[in-house]
């Protein structure tokens, strides 16, 4: 899965409705092939700019997570947003998770705080390339949504947009999970 430009990133700082527009009609199909058409975004004109653009690059670039996912999933929906082959087994004890040909293991608790132990063990195996966050704006839900990017994006975002960055995302840490 191709990862965000920078300008299609910038449009979750700026709030502009042109970008926004623009944005829509380049994912057109890719919103067509997942049920939304431009009508329904029209139909949306009418809520706050921030969350039409949050839910527009969700639907595009995000990995929805349900507090009911099974973990082995989570895994595989996060793999698929990155180039390298991500594989993964359950095991008696958890996970056992092939990253980049290295075999990796998340241990279990086989609880609901499996989801976040999951993505944090995630998190965990791809850190030097890559790093999770969660939309901010997903948090209350029960299902969240996450954006994977390289670790060198997040650092450029972070110098880019200082004060918004952690208005639209949340780092992963150990004391996040669903609410």
């Amino acid at each position: 899965m191709p990862m965000p430009t920078s300008a299609e990133m910038s449009i979750l700082f700026e709030e502009n409705d042109l970008q926004l527009r623009q944005f829509i009609a380049e994912h057109k199909m890719t919103l067509k092939r997942r049920g939304i058409s431009e009508e329904d975004w029209t139909e949306r004109s009418g809520e706050p700019i921030r969350d039409q653009i949050v839910q527009a690059f969700a639907i595009i670039y995000g990995v929805a997570v349900d507090w009911r996912e099974f973990d082995e999933d989570i895994v595989l929906l996060f793999g698929k947003m990155i180039p390298e082959q991500v594989e993964v087994e359950n095991t008696d004890e958890g996970l056992n998770v092939v990253y980049d040909g290295r075999s990796y293991s998340i241990p279990l608790s086989f609880s609901p705080k499996d989801r976040y132990i999951t993505i944090r063990g995630f998190q965990s195996i791809v850190r030097d390339r890559y790093e999770v966050r969660l939309l901010e704006a997903s948090y209350l839900s029960d299902t969240h949504e996450f954006v994977i990017l390289p670790v060198t994006t997040w650092e450029e975002l972070e110098r880019s947009y200082p004060g918004k960055i952690g208005e639209v995302f949340r780092t992963i840490d150990d004391d996040l999970d669903f609410p």
